[in-house]
């Protein structure tokens, strides 16, 4: 180790390790090593910031001139300390960071700062897996190509100052011809903490992480982006819809889309005229089918649910009731009725389930509930019956020909999305975003007969809840939750089976896709997991949250994959 090496090493050994035999160390991914490294200790220190911008400079003076950028909020300081000493020796450089999410007010930016047309060269304190990094390079990538006055944007390093794996793991970047570089590696940090630090249980301490990096198994075919995406809801949006070659959606700017799955044009759009609050369209689109001619259903908070022909959207009708509609239709082609949550500006009937009778749009029974509904109804046709949860905190089984309630069931939370119906096993699965007070970090998930109501079991081994649908695959139950992880228990007992945990939280409902799971999150992550093991097999990361599910259409191939800033991004298999 040169001077400084030895310096940061030092630094580290004494300030920055963190050991389980030494003080109890709450990890997630139940680290089987039992260390933490906590570089901000020290990365806030005057000593130490200068030592960093010193050595950062020399080594890519190659390469002046450059920008600097890293990820809040570690990277923050050391940005701020390379421009700064930069300034102090005669050779400036521009500094940014990026956000790890968008903000949600003022001028919405995911970048603060100013983004100059030169290169860059990304630094953070780790350099682990890379996705900090990764994540980055996206959003640089992405603006590159949107903006043409920075044609000359481009990451030429990535630069940290603990690398914990062997260059040939990050084939991320040397495919983009991006440098990795660091001022240690764990080797390096490991021999010296054994050499300085022998009072260190040697067992708990860090090796180098020798792993395969989870690849991406799938290209962009074709990318679309709507206008005027709403950037303060971060929940669940309108979930495309796959029919027949066609994409159905609904935007944040009004417009009901439907788009050509091959190519990603335009087929046609319906314009909703206002909503409330800044909503419009959150409602997941259905088909719905009338005389063998197929037309999509979806509500909007303009307080109306429209029924559009699929082929040209011309309006069939438009049922206009409620006061908002965030909720997503369902139908039953036995019945020839529509279900849809509805709400309304009443003191104590401000909620509940209406049937529609598909036809003709007339009202053909209704439910009320005393709070809003933004729960989505689910129907079985094997028993008979619609489920929607409500924000009174209960799930209500009602009566899919009268709308008679046959039971509820009160729970801690309010449930804002759909539940799942078992048929085969006569069950129905539910859960909601989180209690009051101290229940407020409480979740569960609740699993009831359907025929009865009674509890067969509750899983309460995930904290605040869900704003999700469970599924049921073989003998699992799947679901995504607040609290970053995949939770996987069995359908029969709740046990779990396997746990996965995310970097954010998860708002987007798991999906079964060729015996594959595929799971998005708030970091822009989406995972193609092994559903029996919990397994990761694919990683593709997009550059906003992604709060709902993907849409598959089996006879092309394509897979697409929503984000909640009104885009779709058209992803196929690579071979």
């Amino acid at each position: 180790m040169d001077e400084t090496q030895t310096f940061f090493a030092e630094q580290i050994a004494n300030r920055c390790m963190a050991t389980a035999d030494v003080q109890p160390i709450d990890l997630d991914n139940e680290n089987p090593a039992h260390w933490l490294m906590d570089l901000r200790k020290v990365i806030l220190t005057p000593a130490v910031l200068d030592r960093y911008a010193s050595s950062f400079l020399e080594q890519h003076a190659a390469h002046y001139p450059f920008q600097v950028c890293g990820l809040e909020t570690a990277a923050i300081p050391l940005v701020a300390a390379i421009v700064m000493k930069s300034q102090m020796i005669g050779t400036p450089v521009n500094g940014f960071y990026i956000k790890k999410s968008r903000k949600k007010s003022g001028l919405l930016s995911i970048i603060e700062g100013t983004v100059q047309n030169e290169k860059v060269i990304l630094v953070d304190d780790i350099l682990n897996s890379g996705n900090s990094f990764i994540r980055q390079v996206e959003v640089l990538e992405k603006l590159r190509a949107e903006t043409p006055t920075l044609n000359k944007l481009a990451i030429v390093s990535v630069f940290s100052i603990v690398r914990f794996r062997n260059l040939d793991f990050y084939t991320y970047f040397s495919q983009r011809n991006i440098a990795v570089t660091s001022l240690l590696t764990l080797d390096d940090l490991h021999e010296h903490i054994k050499k300085t630090k022998p009072q260190l249980n040697v067992r708990n301490l860090p090796a180098r992480i020798d792993e395969i990096p989870t690849p991406n198994n799938f290209e962009i075919s074709w990318y679309w982006k709507g206008s005027k995406p709403n950037y303060f809801y971060v929940v669940p949006k309108s979930a495309p819809l796959v029919h027949d070659g066609k994409l159905y959606f609904g935007t944040d700017s009004g417009d009901f889309v439907c788009l050509n799955n091959a190519t990603g044009e335009l087929v046609w759009q319906y314009r909703v005229p206002f909503g409330s609050k800044k909503k419009l369209i959150f409602s997941s689109p259905c088909l719905v089918t009338i005389k063998k001619k197929t037309f999509v259903c979806f509500g909007a908070y303009d307080g109306n649910l429209y029924l559009l022909d699929a082929q040209t959207g011309t309006k069939k009708w438009i049922f206009m009731e409620a006061d908002w509609i965030g909720s997503s239709p369902c139908f039953s082609e036995k019945l020839g009725l529509i279900f849809i949550g509805m709400e309304y500006g009443l003191f104590k009937k401000r909620g509940g389930v209406t049937a529609i009778d598909a036809a003709t749009g007339k009202k053909v029974w209704e439910y009320r509930s005393e709070e809003f509904t933004h729960g989505s109804p689910i129907y079985s046709e094997k028993y008979n019956v619609v489920a929607c949860g409500s924000n009174d905190k209960k799930l209500h089984v009602l009566s899919a020909k009268t709308g008679e309630l046959i039971w509820d069931y009160e729970t801690i939370s309010e449930i804002k999305y759909a539940p799942c119906i078992d048929e085969k096993r006569g069950q129905i699965i539910f859960g909601g975003i989180g209690g009051d007070h101290e229940d407020s970090e409480r979740g569960a998930i609740y699993v009831c007969d359907i025929k009865t109501g009674e509890p067969r079991f509750t899983y309460t081994d995930l904290h605040f809840g869900i704003y999700s649908t469970p599924i049921v695959y073989k003998n699992i139950i799947i679901v995504t939750s607040l609290d970053k992880i995949i939770h996987a228990f069995d359908v029969g007992t709740g046990k779990s089976v396997w746990k996965f945990a995310t970097p954010a939280r998860i708002f987007a409902s798991p999906t079964i896709i060729d015996g594959r799971l595929y799971v998005g999150q708030n970091s822009g992550h989406l995972y193609e997991l092994d559903p029996e093991t919990g397994k990761v097999n694919s990683l593709t990361l997009v550059t906003e949250r992604i709060t709902n599910k993907i849409a598959h259409d089996p006879e092309m191939g394509m897979y697409f994959l929503p984000t909640f800033a009104n885009e779709i991004y058209a992803l196929t298999r690579k071979r």
